[in-house]
This record gives structure tokens, C-alpha cells and sequence, in this order.
């Protein structure tokens, strides 16, 4: 259901078919309907079916139908509109952009934006004008957390926003509230990252000071033979860092194939790479919330690193 664009009820068009606002309000008391915005209902059984992602992408509908063209779906939900990773956002409330002045009121479950949008910065998304992408990573970047930016982001350049493009919109968001964020959002986003968990370990890598890894690192073994990609690789360690999280195998998952076998063939190619003489370090979510622990992983993996060469010389080479 959350992958669907579930059929929302108007008001006009109950009122056409001969319902009365009295009855609309009966079915709202009952729990048959669920209100989203001034004039705009989903039935209970696809609301309940809607996960919080799909029910703020209901409610845009409702809000987008509202409008109309007087207004255009930004910020946060926008980057919803585009299917672009959110991460420790908040999706109480729609928002558009307009002219004239709404900057900063929220009222019906609409948070209204005073901004100037060129054509080009205006697109549609299934039949609802948005902000384009480039002006959304720029909006989103300007008014949530620096995480939340980097998060979304490289979800954006990953899926093909050029990296140019969204550099120019930044820039011209100078002067506006937030604009130091984003350039420092910006700087640090890398659509190399290929999940949240990624941008975040990066971040957290980059916040505890450890030695910059390089991303989706290839792997070779002697006979030149290709092993894969690592998320990180820290040069000058030889260490391959993988954020395991749980959704992490199914990138490996063949068409009927079942997700043991995945994790199986995933360690097998863990196992070769450490045939290689590289350090393999794993970390997954938990870690990530316990930045000691992630600390402390890596870093004995620089230590095993470092031990091994004691031991074989040769492997200094690497």
C-alpha cells in the first residue's frame, strides 16, 4: 500500500454525489474517515495501511489539490515527493512555497514558505508541482540538521542530480535564512554513499576523527580478479569498513534467490577479502547511536592491521 497512491475524498466531489456535511462529519466521529486537511479525508483502512512516509505523502495530495498551482510542495516535502532518503525529519506538517507573505506560518497541518521559485527551480511529480531537486536539497539543506542534509542529499546526487547544478543553487541562496548551513551541508554530501547508514557512518567517522575513508573502495585479489566493493577503505591501513545494516543483503539478493544464501555469499566474499590481507571491520546500527564503540572497532582494526605486518612484512606492501 505505502508504494501506492491511495484514493483520497474530497469534499466537492461528496458533495456533488449528494453528501451532506453532516454525514461526512458522522463518518469522521465513527472513525471510517480520516481528515488530512481542510476538505480532503482518506479512508481509515488505507490510512492505517500507510506507514508515516506514505501518510505525509497523502496528506501532500490533499494539500496539493487544495492549492493548486497557487503554491508549490517544498522543503521536506518535496524531497518526499522525489523519493529521496529522509532521516530525523519531522512530517507533521506540508510545505509549500509561495509568493507573498507566508513565511514561516503553520496552520491546518500546512507550513507555509515565502520564496521567489524561477520555472526552472518548478517541477511536477506525479501530477503535483514540487521544487526541483536541486532547489529542494538547497531548501532542506538551509532548515534541518546538518545529518538530515547530508542524509538526503547524497540520496539526490546518487540518484543522478548533478553536482554542479546543486552547487549553483546554493549559491544563490545566499543571503536567505540558513544559507551557511547549507554550503556547509554541501560540502560534506557524496552520493557514493549508497544508504543512510553509509552517509551516517561517514559523518561519524568524520565527528570522531578518524583517518578519512575513501568510498565504494574495489577489491582485487593477486590474479587481479575482482572481489567486490568495500563502503570504506582507510588508506594507509589497509582496513575495508562495511556498515552492516539490516536491508544490507538484499543488493546481493538474485532474482529467487533466498536471503541465506545472500548472507551466505556475502561471507564468502568478506573471506576473500581478508585472504587479500585487508582488515575487515563491521559496524551496524547500534553502533552508530554508540560512536565510542564504533571508535573503538575501528580503531582495533588498525591495530590487528598493524600486528599482522609484525608478523608478515610483506603485507606492508598493501
Amino acid at each position: 500500500m505505502d508504494n501506492e497512491k491511495p484514493a483520497l475524498l474530497y469534499r466537492s466531489d461528496a458533495v456533488l454525489d449528494g453528501a451532506t456535511d453532516s454525514q461526512l462529519r458522522s463518518r469522521r466521529r465513527t472513525g471510517e474517515l480520516v481528515h488530512l486537511t481542510r476538505g480532503s479525508y482518506l479512508l481509515q483502512t488505507d490510512y492505517g495501511s500507510l506507514n508515516a512516509l506514505g501518510r505525509h505523502r497523502a496528506r501532500i495530495s490533499a494539500v496539493a489539490h487544495r492549492h493548486g498551482e497557487d503554491a508549490v510542495i517544498s522543503h521536506v516535502s518535496a524531497a518526499a515527493m522525489h523519493g529521496y532518503d529522509l532521516w530525523d525529519v519531522h512530517l507533521d506538517a506540508v510545505h509549500l512555497s509561495q509568493a507573498g507573505p507566508a513565511n514561516g506560518k503553520r496552520r491546518h497541518g500546512v507550513h507555509r514558505h515565502r520564496e521567489q521559485l524561477a520555472p526552472g527551480e518548478i517541477v511536477s511529480v506525479g501530477g503535483i508541482l514540487v521544487t526541483s531537486a536541486a532547489r529542494t536539497i538547497a531548501d532542506l539543506a538551509r532548515t534541518v540538521s546538518l545529518k538530515s542534509a547530508v542524509v538526503t542529499g547524497d540520496c539526490a546526487l546518487r540518484r543522478g542530480l548533478p553536482t554542479a547544478a546543486l552547487v549553483a543553487e546554493v549559491a544563490a541562496a545566499k543571503g536567505r535564512h540558513g544559507a551557511p548551513n547549507a554550503r556547509h551541508a554541501l560540502a560534506l554530501m557524496d552520493g557514493r554513499s549508497e544508504s543512510v547508514g553509509e552517509s551516517l557512518s561517514r559523518l561519524k567517522i568524520r565527528e570522531l576523527r578518524l583517518p578519512a575513508p575513501e568510498l565504494q573502495k574495489d577489491v582485487w585479489n593477486a590474479d587481479r580478479e575482482w572481489l567486490g566493493r568495500a563502503d570504506f577503505y582507510f588508506p594507509g591501513h589497509a582496513v575495508v569498513g562495511e556498515f552492516d545494516g539490516k536491508v544490507k543483503y538484499g543488493k546481493y539478493l538474485k532474482t529467487g534467490q533466498a536471503a541465506g544464501d545472500a548472507v551466505y555469499q556475502e561471507k564468502v566474499r568478506e573471506d576473500r577479502i581478508r585472504d587479500t590481507g585487508l582488515v575487515v571491520v563491521r559496524w551496524v546500527w547500534d553502533d552508530l547511536r554508540q560512536p565510542h564503540i564504533l571508535h573503538r572497532r575501528i580503531c582495533a582494526a588498525f591495530e590487528r592491521r598493524r600486528r599482522a605486518i609484525l608478523l608478515n612484512p610483506a603485507l606492508a606492501d598493501l
